[in-house]
Parts: C-alpha cells; structure tokens; sequence
C-alpha cells in the first residue's frame, strides 16, 4: 500500500491558498462585498452564518481553510452587532472539523483510493446532522454562550 500523494498535495495546496487569501484580506473582502452590502440584524447574521458555513464546506474542504477566511469577519461583524465573537468561533470550528456530507478530509482522502467508502455515501448520511447543525446553530447557540458569560 502506498500514500496517495495527489491527495496530500491537494489538502497542502488548499490550505496554502487560504492562508495568502487571509494574508490579503480575502475574507474580509468577501465578507464586506456580500453581507456587508445589507442592513442585517444580529439574528439575520447568525442564522446565515450557521447555514452559510456548512455549505461552503462543500467548496472549501479544508478545516483550517474555513477558520482563516470566515472567522475574523464573522467575528467583527457580529461584535459591531452585540453578537459574541465565541459564537462565530464555535460555528467555524465545528464545520472545520466535520465532514457531514462531503468525505473531503485528509484521513478519509487518503483512504478513498481504497474503494470502502463512495462520495455519495457521506451526503446521505450526512444530510440530517447537517441541518440539525444548522438549526441548532441559528437558534440555541448564542442564548446559551450567553447563560455561560461568554
């Protein structure tokens, strides 16, 4: 058995590009040219972040990747909104770290060449913690970082 070495480099390449996106202000960029464009309320702005997220983890599939472009705007927008910024920290790291419904991780990468898994299993299991996710995310994530003093 050997590495599947086109995986490793693209796990590498992916996060390289996220890294120089960061460095010039690509997220925040993103950030201002999108949501920044429209009057939101804090609500408006946790909910489409706990559904923005695990989406664009479908395009960006790396962890590291997710928490250096859409954390440190999430997290200004939301404080210039009274939202926590430990609110956006927990919503970028959970879906850094998860791969729901789509199998692109480095472990999972690296075993796929194998053949004991198919793409399509990940999405339909995947499909319900998702949106539970989501939900959960949008509605009792921020009450209870606030019952916690966060």
């Amino acid at each position: 058995a050997g590495v599947a070495w086109d995986i490793v480099l693209l796990v590498g390449g992916v996060s390289t590009l996220a890294e120089g996106i960061q460095n010039h202000g690509g997220g925040t960029w993103l950030f201002a040219s999108t949501v920044g464009k429209v009057a939101v309320t804090a609500n408006a702005l946790v909910a489409g972040a706990a559904v923005f997220l695990p989406i664009v983890k479908l395009v960006i599939p790396t962890g590291p990747a997710i928490i250096a472009l859409f954390l440190l705007p999430l997290a200004q927008a939301g404080g210039s909104l009274g939202v926590t910024p430990a609110a956006f920290a927990v919503m970028c790291g959970v879906n850094a770290s998860n791969t729901f419904l789509l199998g692109l991780d480095s472990n999972h990468m690296l075993a796929y060449h194998y053949g004991y898994w198919k793409f399509g299993d990940f999405f339909k299991a995947g499909i319900f913690p998702t949106v539970l996710l989501m939900a959960m995310h949008s509605t009792i994530l921020v009450p209870m970082l606030n019952a916690l003093g966060y």
